[in-house]
């Protein structure tokens, strides 16, 4: 499979909630009737929340997430993008979204206690485009984030019921008459906590604050994402 994920901020003549609704009436039956789609989900964003202090953040303002599985072979995404993205698929995304930039990830399970089939219901997800720091090339990020970040997070308890690291290989620009957003990204971390105070506890114990420490040694900016999953399932051929 490949595995994408799409960053979309909406068109500026539309409200967030017009957004929303348009998004998820009008394209799920257009992703999901292709016979190149394997998987497709919809993260609808809670409102922004307090930064942590002393956290470089990334300016990057959305309205919605989505993930989408295809398919295929990695080297022929371009062109199976361009078969999923059919004239009323285009006519609806243009309507939708003023900007968006597309990710190819390959992604990595570093910690889950729950059930390899739970779906997270309930819990409480975060997800965090992460930017290398200045002077570091991907590879180095990649095998810090790897080798030295990673085996911190296994240390804090309590740790997250699932944390998965998702590298990004590719940024592919969007379709004609959409404006790519201009954000670089090199990873994303994702999350699942039962709830906020599970979340906090972990961050304020000793090993939590060295894993926060850690992470000004190779980020320069990234940015919290809390979201609720919306899943599509392909339509049976």
């Amino acid at each position: 499979m490949i595995k994408l994920l799409t960053l979309l901020a909406r068109n500026s003549d539309l409200a967030h909630a017009d957004f929303v609704r348009g998004w998820a009436d009008e394209i799920p039956p257009l992703v999901t009737a292709s016979e190149l789609c394997g998987r497709y989900v919809q993260y609808r964003l809670h409102p922004d929340r307090a930064w942590p202090a002393g956290t470089p953040q990334l300016d990057l303002k959305l309205d919605g997430i989505e993930e989408i599985w295809l398919r295929g072979p990695t080297e022929q995404v371009g062109e199976i993008l361009t078969r999923i993205r059919t004239p009323p698929y285009l006519e609806h995304l243009r309507h939708l979204v003023g900007a968006m930039t597309t990710f190819v990830f390959d992604e990595q399970r570093i910690t889950n206690l729950l059930p390899d089939d739970a779906t997270g219901d309930g819990m409480l997800k975060r997800l965090v485009p992460l930017v290398r720091k200045q002077g570091w090339s991907h590879e180095q990020f990649i095998q810090h984030w790897v080798n030295v970040h990673a085996p911190l997070l296994k240390q804090v308890r309590p740790a997250p019921r699932r944390y998965c690291q998702l590298y990004v290989n590719v940024e592919i620009s969007p379709p004609p008459g959409i404006a790519l957003l201009d954000v670089h990204i090199d990873g994303f971390s994702e999350s699942w906590f039962i709830d906020e105070a599970e979340m906090n506890a972990g961050g304020s114990t000793p090993e939590g604050e060295v894993l926060a420490a850690d992470n000004h040694i190779y980020l320069e900016r990234s940015k919290r994402f809390f979201f609720d999953e919306v899943e599509y399932r392909p339509v049976p051929k």
